[in-house]
């Protein structure tokens, strides 16, 4: 469970209220939620067929953005194998493959700024996904040809 809010804005996630006689108080939210996890997967379509074949290589340390239904802004890195993984708030949540990127590591390629001569042939950029509380949501694969 992850507190989306902060009563007291103090940032200790603590707060302090009395309790009515009748034994309740409605106007207290303390915003707890189970996360929804969003992932996907960044890759070299070398041959632009929008499928990733075993030769082609992965896309490492690419920065992914994902903004959350709060507005919560969420930097994903992709790994050594391409994937990327982050918690959000359940809601819609809109993803963005930063190719402004200016550190990525791509096997066969220079590493450093992400290829500008490089188009997606594999996913949608950006794409929007419903992530449910307690489960995983994939947004899955985008793929960059630079031939």
């Amino acid at each position: 469970m992850h507190n989306s809010d902060d009563p007291s804005g103090d940032a200790n996630n603590a707060n302090q209220f009395s309790l009515r006689p009748s034994g309740g108080n409605l106007e207290q939210d303390f915003g707890y939620f189970s996360p929804a996890t969003v992932i996907g997967h960044v890759y070299v379509d070398s041959n632009g067929n929008g499928v990733q074949e075993p030769s082609e290589p992965i896309i490492e340390g690419l920065n992914v953005e994902i903004t959350d239904t709060n507005n919560n802004l969420h930097i994903a890195i992709s790994d050594a194998n391409g994937d990327y993984t982050v918690e959000v708030a359940p809601g819609n949540a809109h993803v963005t493959v930063d190719t402004d990127d200016p550190q990525v590591i791509i096997v066969g390629y220079v590493d450093g700024p992400f290829p500008a001569a490089f188009i997606q042939t594999d996913g949608v950029d950006p794409s929007n996904v419903t992530a449910v509380g307690g489960s995983v949501v994939d947004a899955g694969d985008d793929g960059h040809d630079g031939h």
